[in-house]
């Protein structure tokens, strides 16, 4: 469809129209164009997985610490962390299934269920497990000693191993007949198995579990809920998980640089969405990305998690994107914010620059390998005595009155308000976290060999914020000394956030999207020339 003609307004869904065309375009030509780097993305193996023999040395470390018995692990608990974790151990997006190990010694024997007539259970890497064409930790049924498998494999065995996979029919008598010989099992799943009603597992769980007495002997079975473990053991990547996140993260750089095209006057948030779908999909990311893309132009960008999208960018404006591709289950989660013209205001570029060295001090301190609090507290100094100097807090350690938590007790009525620090009214997020098969995952306390973090400081100046505070003398004073700084940036959202591997050789950053404020500008006008060059 051409444009309207001079003079006549567009029909909104005929620009929406037009500009996702553009979008689509758009990422095509700067996917074409970023071809040859696209190609060495990867140097490894083109199809990087976790080795199936990790998997089993996953299933054998999880189980040592008790001893010889049973371990159980739902593959459709109450919640997607325990859904994680069943992918952790065996490998398999399958969420219907249940995994059961049983450990006698060094002998180690693994065997999934599923649903009667389900489909072949399907790896994160794409494979089914007959396609894997690798045998199983032993030929006996579950339902027999492990020590009769003539065919076991000690935990260290070289060969890769993939586990049995029955109908879900044998579950309860595979269960039954090793509870019976162990008296117990570990189990990773919700603590209360009405939280995971839905697996077709629980019934079956559930009734042997009423059945202890019989089964042992006399007394309960004893459950160890071993979620925890299973939380440790995922916050230290191996060098296969290590190479999948890099990969998810070179993706995720790819749709930044063609965002860096793509970004103009009159395009929606929406079509910048359809841009970094396009670059997920041409580099082979999971259909699926790590979470829901995050596209917030001008005051949008001042709400954390803004899931709108289709609000048009105009010229004097910015945008924050929040996104991350998944990549055989693995997460990444980069953020920039960019200006919509290519060129940074001076309020825009104050704010960034404070958000940049904030980020810059935590990284510092994680080359240190110093712990996760400690990163914070820098982090947290520079952002306050940054917006000090803009004049959007009184001081670093400036305090103000805000709502109270919780409410009131009758007999001792709760105060309205409590102490806050000034810095909390623009920046009200952790430093970072973990990713991997979550993109909020388990991560050690310190940064260690194996850690996989993110660093994303933030400022939000929120218009309008500040009217909603309580109205208390020390509240009114502080307004009367911000008002203006918050006025000259109100609607200003900034985020910049990078991901980050410790290995031996040191902190790897592994985001390399242009973060500099000159390097972004310059980035944005070579992208620009390049798409209209074409």
């Amino acid at each position: 469809m051409r444009p309207a003609p001079p003079g006549v307004p567009e029909r909104p869904s005929s620009r929406r129209q037009r500009f996702r065309r553009v979008a689509a375009r758009v990422a095509l030509v700067t996917a074409g164009a970023f071809c040859a780097v696209g190609s060495q993305l990867f140097t490894a193996e083109a199809h990087a997985q976790v080795p199936d023999a990790e998997f089993h040395e996953r299933r054998a470390a999880l189980s040592a610490p008790d001893g010889d018995g049973i371990l159980v692990a739902l593959g459709s608990a109450g919640s997607r962390g325990a859904h994680l974790s069943f992918q952790y151990l065996t490998g398999l997006v399958e969420t219907d299934a249940v995994l059961l190990v049983e450990r006698e010694g060094d002998r180690v024997r693994s065997t999934i269920f599923v649903p009667d007539g389900a489909a072949e259970p399907r790896m994160a890497d794409g494979r089914t497990l007959s396609e894997a064409s690798v045998r199983g930790e032993g030929n006996a049924r579950p339902g027999d000693a492990v020590s009769d498998a003539g065919t076991d494999a000690p935990r260290d065995a070289p060969a890769t191993m993939l586990p049995l996979v029955l109908p879900m029919a044998e579950f309860e008598a595979a269960l039954l007949a090793g509870v019976t010989r162990h008296g117990g099992l570990s189990m990773v799943g919700p603590d209360d198995l009405r939280q995971d009603e839905a697996s077709p597992a629980t019934p079956a769980l559930a009734r042997v579990l009423e059945q202890g007495g019989s089964a042992t002997g006399g007394g309960e079975i004893e459950v160890r809920r071993v979620n925890a473990r299973v939380s440790q053991m995922r916050a230290v990547k191996s060098p296969a998980e290590l190479e999948l996140i890099r990969r998810a993260v070179a993706v995720t750089e790819e749709a930044h640089r063609a965002l860096l095209g793509a970004i103009r006057p009159g395009i929606t948030e929406a079509d910048l969405k359809v841009v970094i779908d396009s670059v997920f999909a041409v580099h082979g990311a999971d259909e699926t990305p790590a979470f829901p893309h995050i596209v917030a132009s001008a005051e949008n960008s001042t709400i954390l998690h803004y899931r709108g999208g289709d609000r048009v960018l105009r010229e004097d404006e910015h945008v924050k994107i929040d996104i991350g591709a998944a990549y055989h289950g693995y997460a990444a989660d980069v953020t920039r914010t960019y200006p919509v013209n290519g060129r940074f205001s001076p309020e825009l570029s104050a704010i960034y620059q404070v958000v940049l060295d904030a980020q810059g001090a935590a990284e510092a301190l994680a080359r240190e390998r110093a712990a996760r609090s400690d990163m914070s507290r820098a982090a947290d100094s520079v952002l306050a005595e940054g917006l000090t100097a803009l004049g959007l807090i009184e001081s670093p350690t400036a305090m103000y009155d805000c709502p109270a938590r919780g409410g009131a007790d009758t007999a001792d009525p709760a105060p309205a308000t409590r102490e806050c620090r000034q810095l909390g009214l623009l920046y009200f997020h952790a430093l970072g976290h973990g990713i991997g098969l979550n993109v909020h995952d388990p991560t050690p306390a310190a940064v260690e060999d194996g850690s996989a973090i993110s660093i994303e400081p933030g400022i939000y100046v929120r218009p309008g914020f500040l009217d909603s505070l309580p109205d208390t003398p020390r509240n009114r004073a502080m307004i009367g000394s911000v008002a203006g700084a918050w006025a000259r940036y109100g609607g200003i959202g900034v985020r910049i956030e990078d991901n980050y591997l410790m290995t031996e050789a040191g902190l790897e950053w592994i985001s390399r999207a242009p973060r500099e404020i000159a390097d972004i500008e310059d980035a944005m006008e070579r992208a620009a020339l390049l798409a209209g060059s074409r």
